[in-house]
């Protein structure tokens, strides 16, 4: 980094919010921070399980030397912690003679004799990675610029953007082109670059075990998680590391990549596992890796963190539960917390969700009402397979239980089966009739159910497709679909407004209902609401919009989501749609369902947009109808 006046105006990158790296705790001599004895023990037992995973298939040679290549040294304190116990875990297993060489050089002595063990607490983030950007259809590489201010080590970072050929960032581990829209991201080249040496002294026999602080999933890099800040401290601060670049360019090399995080500005514990002299078996290795990444599962700095804080006087927090090993009890103390203040962040809600899934794969001594509150938790936290199933237990114990069949009603309505929803609630009844709750939302059903039935585009029978139901979009999906919405390029893509909380897009989803705007919500059984589909009509040509949330893009969804609404469509419809030129994900799917592409283009501003129709009797003369009859702001170029 060095310094200099400010640059030109970077491109207006889409507003990001979350990933707030330079708030988290990470110390300037981060590599001995992180090096905590809990830490240290789980890597050793990680090292050791991999040796004797190597054994086992006669890929060891126990008179060459077992290396251990620390990335990141510092002063020490990760060696004085892990070397102790790997050689007391060795002993114990009868390994005792095996030769430990604990190195810091980068240099392995018997190449290829046995998997090497690479150690980067904190390491890969140095030196500073490359600058890449991705606006639209411009790729761009960057420079960061830094600007002394009046506090003593701290400056201010601009962003020096120039076009660079696609093809450069093309030639990039993680498929970025594909991923990113408007966003400026990092790339470690060199930490890649050092990980290939690497990977050749170790003949392609390694595990790397490693944490930082960075981005692990291409949701995260397309959200903005890896652009520079605008603040920096000198010797305090860092920039969030490429973890998913990491991941990708391992993975190609034919490594089994494991990353975990607890929340968005949390540590990554990361592991890769290799064994090129066994790469036939990919099924072991992957058990392998999986085996490892639980045991590393809340060994990291958030786990450490919480422990010192709960040792004081704070309330449990999910590493606890995690070091637990997902003991029901301690699971149990928490919950009430949990319940009172659930995270609004969309990593810390997934890792909660996973370690809830954990307690209730444990063996259960404790009453029902631990059983319910377990799964008011998982609905809470929008995991509907979870409530489903330990409601499903407790039905089998209490079948007409009025919360737990409130509960399950609930469950059901959001996953798209609001038909099961009034058995449970009249069976209830049966037993409990004054209770206000079960009679609300039994009223609540029958108040939807004649709503829905008198829309006479909606057909009778949901469109259903495994585990995805289309039901008409309503304000009672919005708290479900604003946590979804969080990627800013949504909006844009759709030209949708931007909404500040769930009771703004509820209370839009009710104004937005007019008579030729018919809209579904995407349903999914385990999470509930997850996206949108909807159709503009006139007459019998309609203008089809759809989105999926955050969290459901790249997982195949989007296309069945557009046939289910196919089936929905009357016999003579015609569709029409857009797509921006740039937009490859929405355009594959549009391509698969069978859209095909008009031969048309917009007036500016329009003019970076695809024209596109379903089936293929659609022209451009009807496309035009429809904009006009739509009042829409598009124009069609020399129309």
């Amino acid at each position: 980094m060095h310094i200099e006046a400010p640059a030109a105006p970077m491109p207006e990158f889409a507003e990001t919010a979350g990933f707030d790296f330079l708030r988290a705790e990470v110390h300037g001599d981060l590599a001995d921070w992180l090096a905590t004895p809990r830490l240290a023990q789980a890597w050793a037992d990680a090292i050791a399980d991999c040796w004797l995973a190597a054994e086992a298939t006669g890929g060891i040679d126990a008179t060459a030397p077992f290396t251990v290549l620390d990335l990141a040294p510092g002063e020490g304190r990760l060696r004085a912690s892990l070397l102790p116990r790997l050689q007391v875990r060795l002993a114990a297993l009868g390994r005792g003679h095996w030769q430990v060489d604990y190195r810091d050089d980068d240099q392995v002595v018997a190449p290829g004799a046995n998997p090497v063990a690479w150690l980067a607490p904190g390491a890969l983030g140095q030196p500073l990675p490359a600058l890449f950007g991705v606006h639209y259809e411009r790729t761009l590489r960057g420079e960061l610029l830094a600007t002394p201010t009046d506090t003593p080590q701290a400056c201010t970072l601009h962003c020096d953007w120039q076009p660079v050929d696609a093809a450069v960032l093309d030639a990039l581990p993680g498929d970025y082109l594909a991923h990113v829209n408007s966003a400026g991201f990092t790339v470690p080249l060199a930490a890649l670059a050092r990980l290939d040496a690497l990977a050749e002294a170790s003949a392609g026999r390694f595990l790397l075990l490693a944490v930082d602080y960075g981005v692990v999933e291409a949701r995260d890099v397309r959200l903005g998680g890896l652009h520079p800040p605008t603040a920096f401290t000198v010797g305090n601060d860092r920039l969030p590391l490429n973890l998913h670049a990491i991941a990708c360019h391992q993975q190609t090399q034919g490594a089994q990549v494991r990353a975990t995080q607890q929340h968005t500005a949390g540590a990554v514990q990361y592991l890769a596992w290799r064994d090129a002299a066994h790469d036939g078996a990919a099924a072991d290795a992957a058990a392998l890796a999986d085996l490892l990444a639980e045991r590393l599962a809340g060994c990291g700095p958030d786990g450490h963190a919480a422990s010192l804080d709960a040792a004081e006087h704070l309330p449990p927090r999910l590493a606890l539960l995690q070091t637990s090993e997902h003991d029901p009890e301690i699971c149990g103390r928490l919950l009430p917390a949990l319940m009172e203040s659930p995270p609004d962040d969309a990593v810390a809600r997934a890792a909660w969700r996973n370690a809830l899934r954990g307690v209730a794969a444990q063996p259960m001594l404790l009453e029902g009402s631990f059983q319910y509150g377990l799964a008011c938790a998982a609905w809470r936290l929008g995991d509907l397979a979870l409530a489903r199933h330990q409601l499903a237990w407790l039905r089998s114990e209490w079948p007409d239980h009025p919360d737990v069949c409130h509960l399950l009603a609930e469950v059901e309505i959001a996953a798209g089966h609001a038909e099961l929803a009034p058995p449970l609630l009249r069976q209830a009844l049966a037993t409990h009739p004054d209770h206000e709750a079960v009679q609300a939302l039994l009223a609540q059903c029958e108040t939807r159910a004649a709503a829905r039935a008198a829309l006479a585009w909606s057909p009778l029978e949901l469109p259903r497709d495994g585990e995805l139901t289309l039901e008409p979009l309503g304000p009672e999906h919005a708290d479900a679909l604003f946590p979804q919405y969080r990627d800013p390029q949504i909006g844009v893509m759709t030209r949708l407004p931007d909404f500040d909380t769930p009771a703004a897009m509820g209370e839009w989803l009710a104004e937005a209902t007019t008579s030729n705007r018919h809209g579904y919500a995407v349903l999914h059984a385990d999470a509930g609401a997850i996206g949108v589909v909807s159709a503009a009509w006139h007459g019998d040509a309609a203008y089809l919009h759809f989105w999926l949330g955050a969290d459901w893009q790249g997982h195949g969804l989007a296309a069945r989501t557009v046939r289910l609404a196919l089936t929905a469509m009357p016999d003579n419809a015609q569709l029409y749609t857009s797509v921006y030129r740039d937009n490859q994900r929405s355009r594959r799917v549009l391509d698969r369902v069978g859209f095909t592409p008009l031969d048309c283009r917009a007036e500016a501003p329009d003019d970076g947009l695809v024209f596109m129709r379903w089936p293929e009797r659609g022209d451009v003369a009807g496309l035009d109808r429809l904009l006009r009859g739509l009042e829409s702001p598009i124009v069609l170029a020399g129309k």
